[in-house]
C-alpha cells in the first residue's frame, strides 16, 4: 500500500471536514443572530401593540452568569454609636442625639437630621420620579468626593458604589449599591440625602456577605423572552425606561420574602418611567 499517498488523502479529508464544521457553525450563528433579531422586534411590535413602549435602547446580556451565595447581616448597636456617639438617648423609635436621628432593625438603618428625617423615610424610587441627574461636572466631582469621604471608613460599604446621583430644588440623593462580579445586590442598597450638598441623612438596606462563589453557571435568558414573560406585569401606558441584570434573593411574587442567607438568583429589573420597578427571572429553566 501507498502509505504516504494514503496519508495525504487522510490530512486533506480532515482539512475539508474542518472546514465544513467551522462553515455550519458559522451558518448556525448568523442564523441564531437573525432570529434574536427578528425575535426582538417581534416583541417590541406586539408591547406597542398592547400600549407598552419600550424606551431603553439596545441592551447587552451575557448568555450566562455565575451563581453566588450569600448572607444579610443584621444591623448591631455599634452603628448608633458611630453615626450619634456615646451621648444619646432612646425615644421607644428612634435614638436621639441633639438634632441627629437614627433608628434601626436587623435589615435598615436610618441616619438623619431631624429636619429632614421624613424626607429620608420615604425615599420609595416613586417618590424621586421627578429628580433629574446634575449637569454641572464640578458640582457632580464635589458630591462624588464627599460622599466616598463620608463612607469610606465604614467597613461594610468596601463593596459598594454610587450609581446614581440626581438632584431636586435643594436636595440632592446620591444612590450607592452593592456590586458583586459587576452586578447588583439588589436588596443591599443605600441612600444618602444632602440638602444644599451638605449630607443630612441616610438610609440602608440589607448589606450582604458574600459566603462564596460557585464555578456554576446559569443560563440567561434572551431580553425578549424576559419582556414577554414580564407582560402579564406591565400595563397599558407603562414606558420601560431601563432594564439591567441584578442578584436577588427573595422574590415575593413567588412568596420568598423571609429569606436572610442563600443563592442569590439572576433577575432582569424593568424600571418604569413613572418610578415602578418590576423584576423578572432570567434563569433558563429549559
Amino acid at each position: 500500500m501507498d502509505w504516504p499517498k494514503i496519508k495525504s488523502m487522510l490530512i486533506v479529508l480532515l482539512v475539508v471536514t474542518n472546514i465544513i464544521l467551522v462553515f455550519f457553525v458559522w451558518q448556525d450563528s448568523v442564523t441564531f443572530d437573525d432570529y434574536q433579531g427578528i425575535q426582538y422586534e417581534d416583541v417590541i411590535t406586539f408591547l406597542g401593540e398592547n400600549n407598552v413602549k419600550v424606551d431603553f435602547g439596545e441592551a447587552d446580556f451575557p448568555k450566562s452568569i455565575t451563581q453566588v451565595q450569600l448572607e444579610f447581616i443584621p444591623f448591631d448597636d455599634s452603628l448608633v454609636h458611630d453615626f450619634l456617639g456615646d451621648h444619646f438617648v432612646y425615644d421607644g423609635q428612634y435614638y436621639v442625639s441633639k438634632a441627629y436621628v437614627a433608628k434601626k432593625n436587623d435589615n435598615s438603618f436610618i441616619w438623619a437630621h431631624e429636619n429632614h428625617l421624613t424626607r429620608v423615610e420615604q425615599d420609595h424610587q416613586q417618590n424621586l420620579v421627578h429628580f433629574e441627574a446634575i449637569s454641572d461636572a464640578n458640582r457632580m466631582a464635589l458630591i462624588t468626593e464627599k460622599v466616598n469621604d463620608f463612607i469610606k471608613d465604614i467597613e461594610s460599604f468596601e463593596t459598594y458604589r454610587i450609581s446614581e446621583i440626581v438632584s431636586l430644588a435643594e436636595y440632592t440623593v446620591v444612590h450607592l449599591k452593592q456590586y458583586h462580579l459587576d452586578y447588583v445586590i439588589e436588596e443591599s442598597k443605600a441612600t444618602l440625602w444632602l440638602y444644599n450638598d451638605d449630607l443630612v441623612g441616610l438610609k440602608w438596606n440589607w448589606p450582604a456577605k458574600i459566603l462564596e462563589t460557585s464555578l456554576e453557571k446559569y443560563d440567561i435568558i434572551s431580553i425578549d423572552r424576559a419582556l414577554l414573560y414580564g407582560m402579564s406585569m406591565f400595563e397599558s401606558g407603562d414606558v420601560i425606561k431601563h432594564v439591567s441584570l441584578v442578584f436577588k434573593l427573595n422574590d415575593p411574587s413567588l412568596s420568598i420574602e423571609d429569606l436572610i442567607s442563600g443563592v442569590a438568583m439572576p433577575y432582569f429589573k424593568c424600571v418604569l418611567q413613572d418610578g415602578k420597578t418590576y423584576y423578572i427571572q432570567a434563569v433558563n429553566n429549559n
